[in-house]
């Protein structure tokens, strides 16, 4: 119940325009509840003595 508070409180918040601070709600939101966190899944692998490769993928399709 109390995340669907947030939420429908971030709905409003969207009209107010200047009054609403758009980052400071996503923090919240982030911080607040586990299911709305950033993620990320990093895994390395391979031999201990070679050089660690990193490669970047970007679509900008």
């Amino acid at each position: 119940m109390a995340e669907a508070w947030w939420a429908n409180a971030g709905r409003r918040g969207i009209f107010m325009r200047k009054d609403f601070n758009a980052t400071t709600y996503i923090f919240n939101m982030k911080n607040r509840f586990l299911n709305r966190k950033d993620k990320q899944d990093v895994k390395l692998s391979g031999d201990e003595d070679a050089p660690v490769e990193f490669t970047v993928k970007i679509d900008n399709s």
